[in-house]
């Protein structure tokens, strides 16, 4: 009877993990508006589990939840894979970063820039340190500090940012990729 529930538990996790992936990887919510309380329930039960797995349903539900404009409802989840992550995959891991980044989007879509900021500075310590300037996923930090910087009105230090990202971009994914159109 155990081993029958555990694989039923498992199904569950697996259908609520797919339908999380579709969904945001189709940037449409619509699909799920009448199961999210289901799938928060699902979330919680699995974040206990505090491992990577977990990290990452907590991640999907922050995004998904994000995206349907449900801005308070995705805080925790968002604070939850971070949480996770620094546990369990340790607080320099290219993981925890993007975590790191993505509660830092979430604070600001929600106004709080300041509450952004030293996030979006760790984020970027930790790529530059683990993965190397010259990475396109450290560009990706110096285009969202850059743009946190903008908007907070230190213009030059955006910037620099910006300019280091586009250079890193050419020289990486070239003259017509998305992201270097978005830094320059």
């Amino acid at each position: 009877m155990a081993g029958e529930m555990d694989a039923a538990r498992a199904t569950v996790v697996e259908i609520v993990r797919s339908a999380l992936r579709q969904a945001n990887d189709k940037r449409d919510p619509r699909p799920l508006r009448g199961v999210e309380t289901h799938l928060r329930y699902v979330v919680d039960r699995v974040k206990e589990q505090d491992n990577e797995a977990a990290a990452n349903l907590c991640g999907s539900l922050d995004y998904y939840l994000d995206m349907s404009g449900d801005l308070r409802g995705a805080l925790p989840y968002s604070q939850s894979a971070l949480a996770i992550r620094e546990r369990v995959l340790g607080p320099e891991h290219p993981d925890t970063a993007q975590s790191l980044n993505n509660l830092a989007d979430l604070l600001q879509a929600q106004g709080d820039l300041a509450g952004a900021r030293p996030l979006l500075e760790r984020a970027l310590a930790i790529r530059e340190r683990v993965l190397g300037p010259e990475h396109p996923d450290t560009a990706i930090s110096y285009v969202n500090f850059g743009m946190l910087l903008a908007n907070l009105g230190e213009k030059e230090k955006a910037r620099a940012l910006l300019e280091r990202a586009a250079a890193v971009f050419l020289a990486r994914l070239g003259p017509d990729h998305q992201y270097t159109h978005i830094a320059l």
